[in-house]
């Protein structure tokens, strides 16, 4: 029989801070798009722990999707809007 504990720890780790997340993707990152990375990241550090978790694995995405230079802007206009729960959603039809 199989050691569930050792299956479930591999199925499920346990889940990581915000710190130790950022520094385990940012380490794929070239050094280009570390930095940029790290610019944007030290940007989220007054931001509440969920979001921080969530940024940690969205930011080194997004640098390494594009790059810093298109990271940058885009997260200028996302932190500036309001939370998505107040924000009203136009629907246009033809």
């Amino acid at each position: 029989m199989a050691d569930r504990a050792r299956i479930e720890a591999l199925i499920a780790p346990p889940e990581t801070d915000a710190v130790t997340e950022f520094g385990r993707r940012v380490q794929r990152l070239d050094r280009r798009r570390r930095a940029a990375a790290q610019a944007l990241w030290q940007r989220a550090a007054q931001l509440p722990e969920p979001i921080r978790r969530l940024l940690a694995v969205r930011i080194p995405e997004l640098v390494d999707y594009q790059d810093g230079a298109y990271a940058a802007p885009t997260w200028t206009r996302s932190s500036g809007s309001p939370p998505a729960r107040q924000r009203s959603i136009r629907v246009h039809t033809a």
